[in-house]
């Protein structure tokens, strides 16, 4: 067994893992965000398996939550992630202790393996009060930007449009949503954007000009960073949410959104705690993240298509009026 310590937005974890997985194992966690401190009553401690007998669930455990890859179970307050291939994973959020059982199969599964591992460390974070959230998030001057939506609508294309125009960015895809003084922030989960073949070709100068060979399906991870020094941004507090959507139109446009639809938006782009008292405190945070932001949808033509940069003419276009500070 193999010993390490990671630090992921301010929570330790110490990982005790089989010798085969952890190169595996140990690329993951240090791709994450180590955050700012955070005094924290005590590490996560995670012992992992590599096994060909998993234990099964426990008698009485309650599914919660069903996703394609993964399904979540509660027994009193023990939270059980399962996956296709018989893997699972026991996690006990108060006294922050997690056994994680991976079968062989999964090892050539990184994706599933790095969603159970993900979700471990996810889910107890979210009992110190910082719950998950699948977005990009930007800054420009006044300008504090979150960009939300499913797989594929395009948060990381206009991310790195608006890194290339000047933004400083935190995350093209994974943020952490906390209160701090009666406001809400956002910190990145990771770092690195993750981009496929297509991306790779459109937005050439952030793989520094080399051809690297990404298989049709995959992403890579690069730190943008390194392209644009000083454009890593490590919080920031959102006046305004876009959910960007592909259209078949010449010209893109912004359209302002009421809050109801936002909030209804981005309830679907979190994971609800399976605990109750956790869930309903997600709500509460999102509620707040709602009234403190103006909401649009950006419809993306084929102008920002064949020119990025255009996409900045449109954003600009964005004004902070009070057209729809509806409280909810």
């Amino acid at each position: 067994m193999i010993c390490q310590s990671y630090t992921i937005e301010g929570l330790k974890v110490r990982i005790r893992c089989d010798t085969e997985i952890y190169s595996t194992i140990s690329g993951y966690l240090s791709s994450l965000c180590k955050g700012k401190n955070r005094l924290k009553k005590q590490p996560l401690e995670v012992a992992i398996t590599v096994t060909d007998k998993p234990p099964k669930l426990p008698p009485n455990s309650v599914k919660t939550i069903k996703r394609p890859s993964i399904e979540t179970y509660l027994n009193g307050n023990d939270i059980y992630f399962t996956s296709k291939d018989g893997s699972i994973i026991y996690l006990d959020p108060i006294n922050r202790k997690s056994k994680i059982f991976f079968t062989q199969k999964i090892l050539n599964k990184t994706v599933i393996l790095f969603s159970l591992l993900g979700g471990t460390i996810v889910e107890t974070l979210k009992y110190d009060g910082l719950h998950f959230l699948h977005a990009a998030a930007l800054s420009n001057n006044d300008l504090k930007l979150l960009i939300s939506g499913d797989g594929g609508c395009g948060k990381t294309t206009t991310t790195l449009s608006l890194v290339r125009a000047g933004f400083k960015y935190l995350s093209d895809d994974s943020i952490f949503v906390e209160e701090q003084n009666g406001e809400i922030q956002v910190s990145p989960f990771y770092s690195h954007f993750h981009i496929d073949k297509n991306l790779s070709d459109r937005f050439p100068e952030f793989t520094a000009g080399n051809r690297i060979s990404i298989p049709k399906g995959t992403k890579i991870g690069i730190n943008a960073s390194e392209t644009f020094p000083g454009s890593f941004i490590p919080c920031l507090s959102p006046n305004v949410i876009i959910f960007p959507k592909i259209t078949p139109a010449p010209k893109s446009f912004v359209r302002p959104i009421g809050k109801i639809e936002v909030f209804n938006r981005l309830l679907t782009q979190i994971v609800l705690a399976p605990d109750d008292e956790i869930s309903k405190k997600q709500i509460e945070l999102l509620r707040k993240l709602v009234n403190q932001t103006l909401g649009f949808e950006l419809l993306c033509g084929k102008d920002v298509y064949d020119d990025p940069s255009s996409l900045l003419k449109v954003i600009k276009k964005i004004k902070r009026t009070n057209g729809n500070s509806t409280e909810i």
